[in-house]
């Protein structure tokens, strides 16, 4: 089975899109714009609710198609039934029911509008380019701010303490992301002007991923990098791993790859904790709230400290697991943690056979591209909380890019022209 087909609303025949299937991508796209800008929840929720019933509205009038096809659909739906039956057993019912609605049902929501919004070649491409966009304008609004109009020293992380409202930790989730995105689009043929200004931004995003001095980043860079080796346009590619090797050498951040640094990682006592407090609640977990693990009057931590060999103890508790997978075990039990690993599963594998059953060669290097994205995301959630914030919306954004790649690729003669177009923008996979 492909996919989990429900067509309950189809589209008619129309001419131009209408105003407000204009507004609806337009806010669509500003959703896609603030990943990076997590302050700015006023505008994201006036966008989101904006969509959902200008959406919900369309689909009344028989003027938007909207489809759960995907390979991702049951996973998820699985996922999500699981984490609303923990809500029963969690520590804290109120907390579960708040972030199981703000950090999963919204992304959910968020995940299926960028895939019927934006579901053809050219809407990728779009899709692309904004992402590219705000990240180009964090990038270069943090280093503004953070060393310029703040004052901190060059040598200081960018991000500790917060800059624009997220900490170093978190930047490479999106900027990352970003970056191999400009990979992929400078592959194309384009005006000179616009790749220049492609570069300008993948410059910009570079340096100021460097500055965050985030080991998890840099090799979350190297192991996302190696996957678009596999495509054309190699050149590129190495330019970039060139700069972060550069980075490492001749910048402090190589003092954050030394052994010493390695050994003296909080993160061993800390994981080690949150082992012990998945051991007293394998199965359900704590509970889906976020909020539950840091909190000393429903869960001690100092208890499960104790039990981890003295050697290794946090001095000082660190009230988050700083791991995705272990964040999704203490909340949702091993129960939730198959659930998410099989929506990653289905992920990798709806990956893998657009890459190996490419329509064409431009479907396949956007496949690759997809893939090292999400290795990135991966890769650096071995060592951050990545189921909130710009993290997780970085996540549902390249699942639904994917999805988006998927269908296209499905449909008869797919595939991308030499700036990423095609002919007919509404063709759908059989």
């Amino acid at each position: 089975m492909t996919g989990f087909p429900i067509m309950p609303f189809m589209k008619k025949p129309l001419g131009s899109p209408t105003v407000r299937e204009a507004v609806i991508r337009v806010l669509a796209g500003v959703l896609a714009a603030l990943i990076p800008f997590p302050k700015t929840t006023a505008v994201m929720e006036i966008s989101f609710y904006g969509a959902v019933i200008l959406v919900l509205l369309s689909m009344r009038d028989r003027r938007f198609s909207f489809s759960l096809e995907s390979p991702l659909a049951v996973p998820f739906a699985l996922f999500a039934i699981w984490s609303l039956v923990g809500v029963w057993f969690s520590l804290d019912r109120e907390n579960s029911i708040t972030d199981l609605y703000g950090h999963l049902i919204k992304y959910l929501a968020l995940y299926y509008l960028w895939v019927s919004l934006f579901d053809s070649e050219n809407g990728l491409v779009v899709l692309s380019r904004i992402l590219i966009a705000s990240a180009t304008v964090f990038s270069i609004a943090a280093i503004i701010s953070y060393y310029i109009l703040s004052g901190h020293a060059w040598h200081e992380r960018l991000g500790e303490p917060a800059v624009l409202g997220i900490t170093s930790d978190y930047i490479g989730f999106f900027t990352l992301a970003s970056l191999l995105l400009s990979l992929r689009l400078l592959q194309d043929r384009m005006p000179t002007y616009s790749k220049a200004l492609l570069a300008v931004g993948a410059a910009s995003i570079v340096t100021a991923t460097v500055l965050t001095q985030s080991r998890a980043t840099l090799l979350a860079a190297f192991a996302s990098t190696l996957v678009l080796l596999g495509a054309r346009g190699k050149a590129w590619v190495v330019a970039c791993m060139a700069l972060f090797g550069m980075a490492i050498l001749f910048t402090p951040l190589g003092d954050r790859f030394s052994l010493e640094q390695f050994k003296r990682n909080e993160r061993v006592g800390l994981y080690w904790t949150t082992v012990e407090v998945i051991k007293s609640h394998p199965w359900i977990g704590i509970g889906f709230g976020m909020q539950i693990y840091g909190n000393e009057r429903l869960l001690d931590l100092n208890h499960y400290n104790a039990r981890i060999p003295i050697q290794h103890q946090q001095q000082a508790l660190i009230r988050s697991p700083h791991n995705t997978f272990l964040d999704v075990t203490v909340r949702t039990g091993v129960i939730g943690l198959v659930l998410f690993l099989s929506v990653l599963a289905a992920y990798i594998r709806m990956g893998w056979r657009v890459v190996r059953h490419a329509q064409s060669a431009s479907i396949r290097t956007w496949g690759l591209c997809l893939f090292a994205v999400f290795l990135s995301i991966t890769v650096q959630g071995l060592f951050s909380d990545g189921m909130f914030g710009p993290q997780a919306l970085s996540l549902y954004v390249n699942f639904a890019m994917m999805t988006i790649l998927w269908r296209v690729n499905a449909a008869p003669k797919a595939g991308f022209g030499e700036q990423g177009l095609r002919e007919d923008p509404d063709t759908r996979p059989a």
